[in-house]
């Protein structure tokens, strides 16, 4: 089931407001595993529907602390270090590695990496 647009951004603004670290957001937004368009590149799907609550569809961060990739934060750092980053969780972003394989975690960080301008 789809939600339209304004409803998904009404729900997350109610979250994020009742959630003050931010973690239940993305959560939720990967349990409901909100639909997006067939994605691009294939990390690219897999970040909007379990990532982009959090640090933005278009790497521009949401939420505040989460780094913001279009800028290129936490970019400099190499693949081995950003990919445990997901798998294992930093600061309050809850650990992946339980929700998403291995190739999708690489996959993500793949994506992850266009999004600096």
């Amino acid at each position: 089931m789809r939600m339209r647009k304004n409803t998904m951004l009404d729900l997350l603004r109610i979250l994020r407001t009742a959630c003050s670290s931010g973690v239940l957001v993305c959560l939720l937004v990967a349990v409901l595993n909100v639909g997006s368009a067939r994605a691009a590149a294939p990390g690219q799907e897999l970040f909007e529907m379990n990532c982009a609550v959090c640090h933005g569809k278009d790497g521009v961060s949401i939420l505040p602390n989460a780094p913001h990739f279009a800028k290129g934060d936490r970019l400099e750092k190499t693949d081995d270090l950003l990919f445990a980053s997901i798998a294992d969780g930093l600061n309050v972003m809850p650990p992946w590695k339980n929700v998403l394989s291995e190739e999708q975690i690489s996959e993500i960080l793949v994506y992850v990496r266009t999004l600096a301008k």
